[in-house]
């Protein structure tokens, strides 16, 4: 099985196409520079999905509830079982057996008392095998048993609005985006939650926006930001490179990239009406973010999304509707780029494979594991 971790270990014939950047240190930080990235449409560079298993949702009963309406998240869990976000259903958090797609469990009422959750959460779990949830609206921190059984609650201690959730690997809790309002302005911060305590640390201070900006105004340059195993990728997402902090917080790495902004014109925001509808209004003429996500796609490696609109003036026009990953070691090494299927939403990753969600014909979600196979290998 080729893992995505191939892409950093591997010798040979992947060698020889990766882009390795010019290193160096200035003031006790190493700043990685990519001096070209070959363009997105180059196969020498084009990874491919292979499809491992397929969990499906619709069930053997027709005229039974699917198992998941519209999933937005996963965690694998160490039962070997997945754990499945679905926030339009009563009882949001589903476990399931992903090797025959069976139900083991559903749990989570949607509400605002103990153990109730609202529609933005977190999921995670504790090194004792406790599934945490973090539910930003809320502001709770509940517990439940690996079979989905209510434990407790405790309060979050913060007096911001919660953005951004993630959970570190290997249960060490999680970091939140905190959103605070001032006359002068507006402020985005990282903190940190322990699964054992209901207090926010600070952790890490965002990038500012650029004036005039408001949370979702990815084109006047956003905060965006990631977990990749022991370490966090940050971006605004309107400047052409990233920096990357260790645990406590520490920049520890610059990693900068050969493009420059574009500019969206009234034909730009046209054709993304006309796909995407009445979300793609906000758009105004003028320079354009570079990506508005960044997706961690292992422990070392993140992908930072590309579309028909979110793209560098040196990238080449791509047709509406379009959505690819282009790829980075947080070291700063390019690997490459990754077409994402139609109806293709990212759910999460584990034990080295890509957990998505797509549509059958039907328009019923399928849960796909995915592994990402590099350029010149078999992949079907």
């Amino acid at each position: 099985m080729i893992l995505l971790g191939y892409a950093v270990t591997s010798c040979g014939k992947f060698e020889q196409t990766r882009i390795l950047p010019s290193v160096e240190r200035r003031d006790g930080i190493e700043i990685a520079t990519l001096a070209q990235i070959p363009g997105v449409l180059e196969e020498e560079y084009r990874w491919r999905f292979r499809i491992l298993r397929e969990i499906t949702t619709e069930g053997a009963d027709p005229d039974a509830a699917p198992l998941v309406f519209n999933p937005t998240s996963v965690l694998p869990l160490r039962s070997g079982d997945l754990l499945l976000h679905d926030p339009h259903a009563d009882r949001p958090l589903v476990i399931v057996d992903p090797r025959d797609g069976s139900l083991v469990a559903r749990f989570g009422r949607t509400g605002q008392g103990p153990g109730e959750l609202l529609s933005r959460i977190e999921i995670a779990q504790a090194t004792d095998g406790t599934i945490v949830v973090l539910d930003a609206d809320n502001r709770q921190l509940h517990e439940y048993s690996e079979d989905g059984t209510y434990v407790a609650s405790r309060r979050l201690e913060v007096d911001a609005y919660l953005l951004k959730l993630l959970a570190w690997p290997e249960g060490h809790g999680y970091l939140v985006e905190l959103f605070r309002r001032f006359e002068r302005g507006i402020t985005r911060e990282l903190g940190s939650v322990g699964f054992a305590s209901g207090a926010v640390q600070p952790f890490l201070q965002l990038p500012e926006p650029a004036r005039g900006s408001e949370p979702g105004m990815i084109q006047l340059g956003r905060a965006i930001w990631t977990i990749l195993g022991n370490d966090v990728v940050v971006m605004r997402s309107d400047q052409p490179f990233v920096h990357i902090y260790d645990h406590d917080g520490v920049l520890i790495r610059e990693i900068r990239f050969p493009w420059s902004n574009r500019i969206i014109t009234e034909a730009d925001i046209s054709e993304q009406v006309a796909h995407y509808g009445d979300i793609a209004r906000s758009l105004r003429p003028g320079p354009a973010a570079l990506t508005n996500e960044l997706y961690a796609l292992n422990d070392s490696v993140f992908g930072m999304l590309l579309s028909s609109l979110w793209r560098a003036a040196e990238d080449p026009p791509l047709p509406a509707g379009t959505v690819l990953w282009r790829m980075f070691t947080v070291r700063g090494e390019y690997i490459g780029v990754v077409w994402l299927p139609e109806d293709f939403r990212f759910l999460g990753y584990g034990a080295g494979t890509i957990w998505a969600r797509v549509l059958n014909e039907s328009g019923i979600p399928v849960i796909q594991e995915l592994e990402l196979v590099p350029p010149g290998e078999t992949y079907e």
